[in-house]
């Protein structure tokens, strides 16, 4: 049984951290225009990026979405903090917490 506590951006928040996993990569993508980049003539997004395994926090989190983006603080220091902190906020709004285990998304 599916429990549903939180309507966020269109989806509700669930207590499936996959789900709300998904839904975040879904909003930084379709709201902010965070859904990757080419790297090495490869594209890249932040799920690639993820550790298999291991606790990661919302700021580890936040500079994955940015390396991704190839958004780097030598190449783009204002962008890098102003962008890092609201994602990292966002992050905590839509998984419920600062830190997720990264077995449970991948």
């Amino acid at each position: 049984m599916l429990l549903l506590f939180k309507y966020i951006w269109g989806h509700y928040m669930t207590t499936n951290v996959q789900q709300n996993y998904q839904n975040l990569l879904q909003h930084l993508c379709v709201n902010w225009g965070f859904c990757g980049s080419i790297r090495n003539d490869k594209f890249q997004n932040t799920h690639d990026l993820m550790p298999l395994n291991g606790v990661i926090t919302s700021s580890e989190f936040a500079e994955l979405v940015l390396t991704a983006e190839g958004i780097t603080q030598a190449n783009n220091i204002a962008a890098w903090y102003l962008h890092k902190d609201k994602i990292e906020k966002l992050f905590i709004q839509v998984m419920g917490q600062k830190t997720i285990n990264c077995n449970l998304i991948k």
